[in-house]
């Protein structure tokens, strides 16, 4: 995966994921490291690291994991020539050098045991100083592989990152000059030297060279087949891309239509019969049942005559036979669970609330009551089925999911951004289009039309909408009685919400590597 792309995605994952406050901010602005192979087969190892510290810290860290068959020993770190502590964690080491919003220069050194490769045609030293395993990006990263004696390499190779970066110098030494690598990102290197020059000790079947050309060869096909499979993809593009734009077009263009056809059907047709106070706001607010409709639901009881207003603070059942289910569900919740023998007042709440032990039926009750009253709306066909359309959208972006990943190996991402966009507007759309019927736009546009009125009934329906921001004015047609009721009502709806904070906050509280034969490491701070 290219560079870019994966920078672009650590900017988005920071954006979306902040670093903690806690945690040490840094860049490491140059890296250098130098491998010096020794004639007896190990490899002494020195790295210079240039971190920039945003606020305070108390170190760096370098992970060093050694291949299969080769160990690591003294390491050792210093700062202009002072040595430094380190304490090592598995194969992590830390470097104890605190301070605060400074740019600092860390030398590392340690040797790498059976680091070298003996066979009968060259001693090859092939090391993975970082892999996917590294969080850190690096920048300005030089490795240099410097033979026991001037003499110039037999071969050199590098991998993914480091891949055609390798660079030989005069004395025989090679350097390979990776730049930016970002992290997660491997970058193995390969350098083969004259087996005279070394001692080695014991010999490996077999032969080495042939397999750096291959390998050589393999990732210039490589290259050579990603750049067609570039100016392909970067050919067929646009028209790929427009297809998929003028099918959301297309899906837009639908919705609106339909919308319109559906507007025009439900003003030639008259409905007789009317849906309850409870079920309306239901549905003018898709289904979201909060206190406020709970408070609208308990005053239309009143306005139908089924419960009445004592002198007190009080509401009284006068009879039980109701319209509608979710009615008499309410009324046994409110007034025989909650209240007492048919009686309700904001202190029967407040003290069955306080009771831990009632939360959970609480919640019960309140979730019967608010699946009677969208059982309603269900039974009055408020919605068409779109689910065709829906469906179409989401598998057009199942279908972009290949492209979004394609376009950033190929380095097209101005193709990647707008997938991407396609993609969530696909969804975005499968989402929200759930078209209403002729029944739903009535419904809407007389309650729409209804707030204009000003009536008991009306009053509920602002109440429970969120529309009501205050009592009436002294010319409002309603009576004294009817005032003191939206007083009371005002009441209740805190005791509502003071109730459901309660109980839900309560029970939410109670829940609560490389193909190098192994090795890597990475870079990091504390």
């Amino acid at each position: 995966m290219k560079k870019w792309i994966i920078m672009l995605i650590a900017v988005l994952m920071a954006g979306l994921f902040p670093i903690h406050s806690l945690a040490v901010e840094f860049n490491i602005n140059q890296t250098h490291m130098d491998a010096y192979l020794q004639k007896n087969g190990e490899v002494q190892v020195d790295e210079v690291y240039t971190y920039d510290f945003d606020g305070e810290f108390h170190g760096i860290t370098r992970t060093i994991i050694p291949k299969k068959g080769s160990s690591i020993s003294n390491v050792e770190a210093s700062e202009n020539g002072k040595p430094l502590e380190v304490k090592q964690e598995d194969h992590t080491y830390k470097v104890y050098r605190a301070g605060k919003d400074e740019t600092i220069t860390i030398e590392l050194s340690y040797v790498i045991h059976e680091g070298m490769e003996f066979y009968s045609d060259a001693a090859q030293f092939y090391w993975p100083f970082f892999d996917s395993g590294n969080e850190t990006t690096y920048h300005h990263l030089t490795i240099g592989v410097h033979p026991p004696v001037a003499s110039s390499p037999l071969a050199a190779v590098g991998y993914d990152e480091a891949y055609g970066t390798e660079k030989i110098v005069n004395d025989g030494s090679v350097l390979f000059k990776l730049g930016t690598v970002p992290a997660g990102e491997n970058g193995d290197i390969r350098v083969a030297y004259d087996p005279a020059l070394f001692s080695p000790g014991t010999l490996k079947n077999g032969t080495i060279l042939n397999n750096f050309h291959a390998d050589k060869e393999k990732m210039e096909q490589k290259m050579a087949r990603d750049h067609h499979r570039h100016e392909l993809l970067q050919t067929f593009s646009p028209y790929l891309l427009g297809f998929f734009v003028l099918c959301l077009v297309l899906l837009v263009i639908h919705a609106v239509k339909k919308k319109n056809e559906t507007a025009r059907d439900s003003e030639r047709v008259e409905w007789k019969d009317e849906m309850s106070l409870p079920a309306t706001l239901a549905f003018v607010k898709n289904g979201r049942i909060s206190t406020d409709i709970l408070t609208a639901a308990l005053l239309d009881l009143v306005r139908k005559g089924y419960i009445e207003k004592k002198e007190d603070e009080s509401f009284r059942v006068i009879h039980q036979e109701t319209d509608y289910h979710h009615e008499s569900t309410l009324i046994e919740w409110l007034f025989y669970e909650i209240g007492t023998e048919g009686t309700f007042t904001p202190e029967h709440l407040k003290s069955y609330v306080k009771n831990k032990k009632n939360h959970s039926t609480y919640q019960t009750d309140f979730s019967r009551w608010r699946s009677a009253v969208n059982e309603e709306v269900k039974e009055n066909h408020l919605y068409q089925n779109g689910i065709k359309v829906r469906w179409a959208a989401v598998l057009l972006a199942f279908a972009l999911i290949p492209l979004a990943v394609v376009y950033p190996i190929y380095n097209l991402p101005i193709a990647m951004i707008v997938t991407i966009i396609l993609i969530a507007l696909f969804v975005l759309f499968a989402i929200v289009y759930r078209p209403k019927s002729a029944r739903g736009v009535a419904v809407l546009r007389d309650w729409k039309e209804g707030s204009q009125e000003e009536n008991f009934k009306q009053f509920i329906l602002d109440l429970g909408s969120g529309l009501y921001e205050g009592l009436p004015r002294d010319n409002h047609p309603m009576n004294q009685d009817v005032a003191v009721l939206i007083l009371l009502a005002v009441t209740f709806q805190d005791g509502f919400q003071d109730a459901n904070q309660t109980v839900y906050a309560a029970n939410s509280a109670g829940t609560g590597s490389s193909g190098v034969g192994g090795g890597g490491g990475g870079s990091g701070a504390f």
